[in-house]
Formats: C-alpha cells, sequence, structure tokens
C-alpha cells in the first residue's frame, strides 16, 4: 500500500489520480487567495523616495560576480526541487566558475527577455501529517519544495535592495532583522536590560519594546 493510499485508505476513494486530485482542490484553495490591492493614496504619503538616478542600477543585469555570491549563498541540506539539483552541485568550486558563467548567461537572457522560466517558479508540494484524522487533508502541513536554480536570482534582488537601502540609510537604526552584520538577539537583550534596570531602579511601570 502506498503513502498516499494509507493517508485515504478510510475514505471512498480508491485511486491515485482521484486522491491526487483531492490534494489538488485542497492546496489550490488554501493557496489561491486573493492578493490585497495597494492604495495608490498611500504611495503619494511616502515622503522619502529615492532618485530615479539612483535606482536605475538596480534594473542592471547582474555581473559574474553577484551571481557568484549569490550561488554560494544557497544554503546547504535543502531538499531540491522537481529538477532534483542539490544547491551543493551549484556550489562547486573549480579553477574557472564553470557553473556560475553558464548561470550568468541563462540569467542575462531572462533579465533582458523580461521572463523567468516557468521550471524556475513551479514547486513541488510534499505534505507532513501533523496529528488528527488522516483522511481529513487540514492535519497535514505542505512544504514547497522550488528549484534552487530559481533562488539564485532571488538572492541576487535581495542582495542588490539590501545593499541599496544601506547605502541611502533607508531603513531606520532600530530595525535589526534581515540586516547584515544585525542580529535581533541584540535587541531583545536591551529590551531585558532595561526592564531589569527599571525593577532595580523601583520604576511602578517599565516598558520597553522592539522592532
Amino acid at each position: 500500500m502506498t503513502e498516499l493510499e494509507e493517508i485515504h485508505k478510510d475514505c471512498d476513494m480508491r485511486g491515485l489520480d482521484d486522491i491526487l486530485q483531492r490534494w489538488a482542490r485542497f492546496f489550490s484553495t488554501l493557496l489561491n487567495t486573493k492578493s490585497p490591492t495597494l492604495n495608490p493614496d498611500i504611495i503619494e504619503r511616502v515622503t522619502q523616495r529615492p532618485a530615479t538616478r539612483d535606482t536605475q542600477r538596480l534594473g542592471d543585469v547582474p555581473e559574474l560576480e553577484e551571481v557568484a555570491r549569490a550561488t554560494k549563498g544557497l544554503k546547504n541540506w535543502k531538499a531540491p526541487g522537481h529538477d532534483s539539483l542539490p544547491a551543493e552541485l551549484l556550489k562547486i568550486d573549480d579553477d574557472e566558475p564553470f557553473v556560475p558563467g553558464h548561470l550568468h548567461t541563462i540569467l542575462g537572457k531572462a533579465w533582458n527577455g523580461g521572463g523567468i522560466p516557468r521550471e524556475w517558479k513551479d514547486a513541488t508540494i510534499k505534505v507532513l501529517y501533523k496529528k488528527g484524522d488522516r483522511s481529513n487533508c487540514n492535519n497535514y502541513r505542505g512544504i514547497s519544495l522550488l528549484s534552487h536554480v530559481g533562488k539564485v536570482p532571488i538572492k541576487i534582488i535581495t542582495n542588490s535592495l539590501s545593499a541599496f537601502c544601506e547605502a541611502n540609510n533607508f531603513l531606520p537604526e532600530e530595525q535589526c532583522g534581515f540586516r547584515p552584520g544585525r542580529s535581533t538577539v541584540d535587541m531583545l537583550f536591551g529590551v531585558c536590560r532595561l526592564q531589569e534596570l527599571g525593577r532595580r531602579r523601583n520604576y511602578r511601570s517599565t516598558c520597553a519594546s522592539s522592532t
């Protein structure tokens, strides 16, 4: 008996096609929700905006060094997507940047053409049983496995935006999350320290927050 048959052994469905269709309907309803629309009036209230000349660099085709840095930044021991290519394979370090060189060529064509290959965007969903009735899809947690190759352009864009925001001081000094060289642990330590000082000085009420 296969895993899917075991999951639905108490259901009326008998064929794997019926089971897969049920999972497809479940995740289609769960994931295909309508995205919220952004009120254009909110954009007009943003007072700090980068100059057009400063943002032009963000649209340039990534350099080979950017591709190599993004490839090296992929996490090891992560499950691959449908292409079965592990991150470790893309990070093979030879005398010549063979893999980053080919990725740079492919990315350049995709960047100039304005389209990303569908294989980079498609996800393979794996389900993990949590607890409860095994025939109830709500008792499973879905994990989306994406192609590691498709993660490279995402990392390039993330690195570029992060460097751009740091160079132009767009982020407040208090923000430590998702910033290189900073840690939210330090902020939490500061909050705990302030609360401790408040108790030592017998303040009636002490409030400290972190963002």
